[in-house]
């Protein structure tokens, strides 16, 4: 790394909430990467456990933690309040389950280096507790401005990443960026990357397996279902802070088609599908995915989509 990088102050924050059994194993990551000038901000979300007590003792053994004791609020307001801390030129999310490679923050800031970019991505590989599974790269990468690289997330990935996907200029942060409400248990990350997409120019996207992504059985995303009237009140955020960029448009149509085809009992009870229905068609873009029209088709003609799907179980 050049002389003149090595002074540069990057800021990671962590959201922490009833982990004392494997927030060790997070703290430890960031304390061990290889680039040093680090300020590292630990925000105890109303924890119930002793997570509270092993932060505050890591802030006594390394002078670059700083610990914060909030009610809870959930993970984006924990980030927010993290953030609010922060005086980095750069900033990064680990949530506290998870763990870093111990060279990524040194990576990302050579590549800051290199390009004019003010987000760097990675990837990442999913950690159970008796192993770690490596998961396909499928981004296309390289330098993009955004875009780009939203048009090349609809063929790749069909979705948005999560905030804890790389690192940031931290000039792209604001305050409106984390008002979200905590009722939005799934989506708040990719809904954050959103947010400060669109304060950037650039991006560079790399394929550095820098993150472990840790995966608990409890854990809300895995346990909770979700229902379409979620599903609606999350694309309404989203088209708000996106309306006036056309761009991002099918990438949001494609994940109410998906969720559009996954309705529950309670959805058909409450009409949510006839609204999430309305909201694909009032707000279909000029340029969709093959498999995207598909679905409308069958969305505009359900009786041949209820035809289809009996088809589909006989050969099954």
């Amino acid at each position: 790394m050049e002389d003149s990088s090595k002074n540069i102050l990057v800021s990671i924050i962590v959201p922490v909430y009833n982990v004392g059994n494997c927030i060790h194993r997070c703290i430890q990551s960031i304390i061990n990467q290889t680039y040093p000038n680090l300020e590292i901000i630990l925000v105890n979300d109303g924890s119930t456990d002793n997570s509270g007590k092993i932060i505050d003792e890591y802030s006594l053994k390394d002078s670059r933690i700083k610990t914060l004791h909030k009610k809870n609020g959930g993970v984006t307001s924990a980030r927010k309040s993290g953030w609010k801390l922060s005086h980095g030129e750069y900033c990064m999310f680990v949530d506290s389950d998870d763990f870093l490679q111990d060279d990524c923050i040194e990576f990302f800031l050579n590549c800051f280096n290199k390009t004019d970019c003010e987000i760097v991505t990675g990837w990442y590989d999913m950690v159970y507790d008796n192993e770690i599974v490596a998961v396909e790269c499928k981004h296309i990468l390289g330098l993009f401005n955004i875009e780009d690289y939203v048009q090349n997330s609809v063929k790749c990935i069909n979705g948005f990443q999560s905030i804890w996907i790389g690192m940031f200029k931290s000039k792209l942060f604001c305050e409106n960026i984390f008002e979200i409400d905590r009722s939005f248990f799934r989506g708040e990350d990719s809904t954050t990357f959103i947010g400060v997409l669109n304060n950037a120019n650039h991006i560079l996207v790399t394929s550095k397996i820098f993150y472990h992504y840790y995966q608990r059985d409890n854990s809300v995303t895995h346990v909770q279902p979700i229902e379409l009237l979620y599903v609606l009140k999350l694309h309404e955020l989203q088209y708000e802070i996106i309306k006036y960029k056309k761009y991002y448009a099918p990438i949001l149509i494609n994940t109410l088609l998906a969720c559009y085809y996954k309705e529950t009992d309670k959805d058909r009870k409450f009409g949510y599908k006839k609204k999430l229905k309305k909201v694909c068609l009032d707000n279909l873009p000029l340029e969709i995915s093959l498999t995207a029209k598909i679905k409308i088709f069958f969305m505009k003609n359900p009786i041949l989509e209820y035809l289809f799907r009996k088809f589909m179980d006989l050969v099954k």
